[in-house]
């Protein structure tokens, strides 16, 4: 067996001088970080052992724009502040929330219209004809709507739950917006996904929107109190962090750093929320036994 292992040029307990000649003409490739993740090691943020900087935020830092302005900033605390409003009362609103968003949405899809197809249309006849259509129905069916937008805020988490687990460790950037239809950008992000994340997405947000747009329409009310408080917890987080990460990055080194403990926070956050609106805009008083004959 030695004289084997000699003809072979290898001895025992180290590697061959093959491998040796290979290592040393072809070292590994330190893994590429993406910019930001690198900037925040320097400020104490780099999570070298996950006790620093929470794996979670660590994982979506990448997808922040990589410049923010004071609009943007500004923007992002508007949001924060916005989501914290949403948790506390939205479902008292709800009906002209989803009338206005509604009225939006139709709006700057008919403004886009005629640019997207090559329609010889005035842009503002097809924005008062979409914000009339979609404001209407946002009103009148009511219900319709909670159910979509607690479905589009599910596969929205999906698609984050997605990216941190199959490709958190690539890089990222947003292509660029100058002089690009709606349509075409959202292609140019799709294709700039992960082939993984590709084949991955559909699946994982088709089945989150089903689970949230069902359930809503079936159960209205819990469904909006769902709603409001998802909605409201997902702004504060996201554009709060954006607005830490810009100002005060050290402070994101104070959250927990287990993934798991921010999960179950979230939901903790999400079920408060819906159980404070449910017991202020939808809990039926109880009626006193006996009814007139009790007061007496």
């Amino acid at each position: 067996m030695r004289r084997a292992a000699a003809l072979l040029g290898v001895k025992c307990g180290a590697p061959s001088s093959l491998y040796q000649e290979t290592a040393r003409r072809c070292p590994r490739s330190p893994q590429r970080k993406h910019p930001r993740i690198a900037d925040n090691a320097h400020k104490g943020l780099g999570h070298p052992h996950a006790g620093v900087m929470s794996a979670l935020i660590q994982a979506l830092l990448p997808l922040l724009p990589s410049q923010m302005g004071h609009a943007a900033l500004a923007f992002a605390g508007v949001g924060a502040i916005g989501g914290v409003m949403l948790w506390l009362a939205g479902a008292r609103f709800s009906r002209y929330l989803t009338t206005l968003a509604a009225v939006a949405i139709g709006t700057m899809v008919g403004i886009g219209l005629p640019r997207w197809f090559g329609w010889n249309i005035d842009h503002m006849a097809t924005a008062v004809g979409g914000a009339i259509v979609l404001g209407s129905s946002g009103y009148a069916m009511h219900r319709m709507w909670v159910g979509i937008w607690l479905g589009v805020v599910l596969a929205t988490w999906a698609a984050l739950g997605t990216w941190i687990v199959l490709a958190a460790d690539q890089a990222w950037d947003w292509p660029a917006t100058a002089g690009v239809t709606v349509p075409a950008y959202a292609k140019q992000v799709w294709d700039a996904l992960p082939p993984d994340v590709v084949h991955a997405l559909p699946i994982v947000c088709g089945a989150a929107f089903l689970i949230g747009a069902i359930p809503a329409i079936i159960w209205p009310r819990a469904g909006r109190a769902f709603l409001y408080s998802a909605l409201g917890a997902t702004l504060a987080a996201g554009m709060g962090t954006a607005v830490i990460n810009m100002e005060q990055p050290q402070w994101l080194a104070k959250v927990p750093p287990k993934m798991s403990v921010q999960v179950m926070a979230l939901m903790l956050l999400v079920l408060m929320g819906a159980g404070l609106q449910w017991q202020l805009y939808f809990r039926r008083p109880v009626k006193p036994a006996g009814g007139a004959n009790a007061e007496r």
